[in-house]
C-alpha cells in the first residue's frame, strides 16, 4: 500500500529541480492509467502539476521529466582520444599527431520517470542520452546511479543528487583522472564523425564563453567586451576598430605584407574572412585587385591585356591572346603581336603617338597623354626608387640608413646594391656602407639647425649639451663626420662606416653599429674586456700618432 504523501513529495521535488536548473529542467508527461481522456498528458506546466489533487493510495501514475547537464572541464581542457573497436584508431594520440584538447562536451540528458513507489520503496526509472554516449558506458553509469540510491538515498529524493553526481562521474569514467578523455565506438568512420562533431561543439562553446567576458586590446590597451573584438585564425584577438584601421591603412598604401597579426612574435597573415569583416567594400575590392596583381606578377606566363585588362597566358615567344576581346599582343611591350621584329622603345612609342595625335581626334590625344604620364612615372621610379628583390615593388628611401624594408612583402634589402639581406653583416663587406656620406651631412645640417634655434630661444647663453633643454643633453658628444682618405680614418669592419680616431687612441668605437675594433689591424673586439688583452706588449699599441 502506497502512502498518500508520495505524490506531494514528488511534486515538491519537481518544483525544487525547476528552481535549481531553470530552463535545463522540463516536465515531459504525466501518465495515469484508468483516468479516461486524461490518462496521458504531454507538455504539462509546473503550475498545472501543482494544482492537481493527490490521486490517493493505490493509484498508479508516472511522471516523466528530464534534466540537461552541461559538462565542462577547467581550461585548457583535456586531450580527447576516440577509439574504434578494440584498438586505437587514427583519432587516438600518437607521438607525431598529438590528440586535440577538448573543454566542453555536448550536453548529457538525464531522463527520470517518477512513479507511485518513489521515493519510499524504489528509485525512479532513468535513461541517459548524449550524442557521444555509447551504450556500454550508459549502462555502467545507470548501474552506478542505482547503487548510489540504494546505498545513500533510499526513501530520499534522488533527482538532484544523481544530476550532480553525473557531472563528475561521467568525466571520471571517461578517464579524466588519468589526464585524457577516452571514448569507444564501433568503427573508424564513426570515430572520425564523432571526433569532428565534438571538436565543432567545443569550438562553439569556447567562442561563446570568450564573448561573454571583457578582454584587453593589445593595440589600444583598453578593456572591451568580447563582441567588440575580431578573432584571427591564429587565435589572437584585437578590437575591431584598431585592427580595421591598421588593415585599411595597409590596403590604401598597397602594403599587403603588413596585413598580419599584430601580436609580437606571431605575424600570421590575416585570413580573407577577417579582411572581409574589417574592410569597407571599396577597400576590400582594392585588396582583391592588389592580391590578384601580385599573384599574376609571380606567374612567369601571365599577362594583362592592354585593351580590356583581362588575364591572358603568354607562350614561349611572349605572344598572348585575350580570350575576352580576342586581341593578340606582345606581353613584353603591350603592342600588337610583331613576330620577327624587336619591341619598340618607350621613346619610339611616344614619337608614334605624337604623330597620331597631330592629325587625330580626342582618342589619339588621350592615348598620348596617358603614355606621357606612364613614361614620366617610369622615369621617376627609375631615378628615386629601387625595386624590392623579392616582389619587385618600387621602394623609396626618404632618410636614414641603407637597410630597407619592403612595405609590400616585408623583405629586407640593401638600398645601394639591391641585394636581399637579413641583418647588418652585409654592410661590413667593404662595398656598402650603412649610412651614405650625403645622409650624414644632411643629419649634421639638421642637427646644427636645431641647435641654432635652441640657442636663439635661450639667448645664446648656453652651449650645446649644457642647457637643461638642449637637444644634445644626455646624448653624449655628437660624432664628427669622418672623411675617407684622411689620416686617422678607418672603416668599421662590421658595418663599413668610416670612423675617426679620438686623441690617437687605436681602440675604435663605431658610432653607427656600436662595434669595437682596432685601428691598426682592423680586428673586431667582440668579447667583453678583449680590448685590455688585445692592446699590449704582445699585441697592437694602444696609442699611436696615426
Amino acid at each position: 500500500m502506497f502512502s498518500p504523501s508520495n505524490w506531494r513529495e514528488v511534486v515538491d521535488e519537481v518544483q525544487a529541480l525547476d528552481a535549481i536548473y531553470g530552463t535545463d529542467f522540463r516536465v515531459q508527461s504525466l501518465t495515469r492509467p484508468g483516468w479516461g481522456d486524461a490518462a496521458c498528458t504531454h507538455g504539462l506546466s509546473l503550475e498545472e502539476l501543482m494544482q492537481m489533487e493527490d490521486p490517493g493510495p493505490g493509484a498508479t501514475w508516472s511522471l516523466a521529466c528530464a534534466v540537461t547537464l552541461d559538462l565542462s572541464l577547467p581550461a585548457p581542457g583535456l586531450p580527447l582520444c576516440v577509439e574504434a573497436g578494440e584498438g586505437p584508431s587514427s583519432s587516438s594520440p600518437s607521438a607525431d599527431d598529438p590528440p586535440p584538447r577538448i573543454q566542453y562536451l555536448p550536453p548529457l540528458v538525464l531522463r527520470l520517470t517518477l512513479h507511485e513507489a518513489y521515493p519510499g520503496l524504489a528509485p525512479p526509472r532513468l535513461a541517459l542520452e548524449a550524442s557521444w554516449l555509447a551504450a556500454p558506458l550508459a549502462a555502467k553509469l545507470a548501474a552506478a546511479l542505482e547503487a548510489l540510491w540504494h546505498a545513500d538515498l533510499a526513501t530520499q529524493p534522488a533527482g538532484y543528487a544523481w544530476a550532480e553526481w553525473l557531472r563528475e562521474g561521467v568525466l571520471d569514467r571517461m578517464g579524466a583522472g588519468s589526464g585524457a578523455l577516452r571514448l569507444q565506438v564501433r568503427d573508424e568512420d564513426e570515430a572520425q564523425t564523432l571526433l569532428a562533431n565534438l571538436l565543432r561543439h567545443d569550438a562553439g562553446c569556447r567562442a561563446r564563453a570568450w564573448l561573454a567576458v571583457s578582454h584587453p586590446c593589445g593595440i589600444c590597451l583598453e578593456d572591451l567586451p568580447g563582441p567588440a573584438f575580431s578573432r584571427l585564425a591564429c587565435g589572437h584577438a584585437f578590437c575591431s576598430p584598431c585592427l580595421g584601421a591598421a588593415a585599411e591603412l595597409a590596403v590604401r598604401e598597397g602594403a599587403l605584407g603588413a596585413l598580419r597579426c599584430p601580436q609580437p612574435g606571431c605575424g600570421v597573415a590575416l585570413d580573407p574572412g577577417a579582411l572581409r569583416a574589417l574592410l569597407p567594400a571599396d577597400l576590400h575590392a582594392r585588396w582583391e585587385a592588389l592580391t590578384l596583381d601580385r599573384a599574376l606578377a609571380a606567374m612567369p606566363d601571365a599577362a594583362r591585356c592592354p585593351r580590356c585588362t583581362g588575364v591572358c597566358l603568354e607562350d614561349e615567344d611572349a605572344c598572348a591572346r585575350c580570350a575576352r576581346c580576342l586581341f593578340v599582343f606582345c606581353a613584353l611591350c603591350g603592342e600588337g603581336w610583331h613576330p620577327g621584329s624587336a619591341c619598340v622603345s618607350a621613346q619610339t612609342r611616344l614619337a608614334m603617338l605624337r604623330a597620331k595625335a597631330e592629325g587625330g581626334g580626342a582618342a589619339a590625344r588621350e592615348a598620348l597623354r596617358r603614355a606621357e604620364q606612364e613614361a614620366a612615372t617610369a622615369a621617376l621610379l627609375a631615378r628615386d626608387t629601387k625595386p624590392c628583390p623579392r616582389c619587385g615593388v618600387a621602394c623609396q628611401r626618404d632618410e636614414g640608413c641603407n637597410k630597407m624594408t619592403c612595405g609590400a612583402c616585408g623583405a629586407f634589402f640593401c638600398y645601394r646594391c639591391g641585394r636581399a639581406i637579413s641583418g647588418y653583416r652585409h654592410f661590413g663587406d667593404g662595398f656598402c656602407v650603412l649610412f651614405d656620406e650625403a645622409e650624414i651631412l644632411r643629419w649634421e645640417e639638421d642637427w646644427e639647425a636645431r641647435v641654432a634655434v635652441h640657442r636663439a630661444e635661450q639667448g645664446g647663453g648656453e652651449g650645446v649639451g649644457q642647457g637643461p633643454h638642449d637637444p644634445g643633453r644626455g646624448q653624449g658628444p655628437r660624432p664628427r663626420r669622418a672623411r675617407p682618405g684622411r689620416p686617422g680614418i678607418a672603416p668599421c669592419p662590421q658595418c663599413g662606416q668610416f670612423i675617426e680616431k679620438q686623441g690617437g687612441n687605436n681602440h675604435m668605437l663605431c658610432w653607427s653599429c656600436t662595434s669595437h675594433f682596432c685601428y691598426l689591424c682592423r680586428r673586431l673586439l667582440l668579447r667583453r674586456g678583449e680590448g685590455a688583452t688585445h692592446f699590449g706588449p704582445s699585441g697592437c699599441r694602444q696609442h699611436s700618432a696615426d
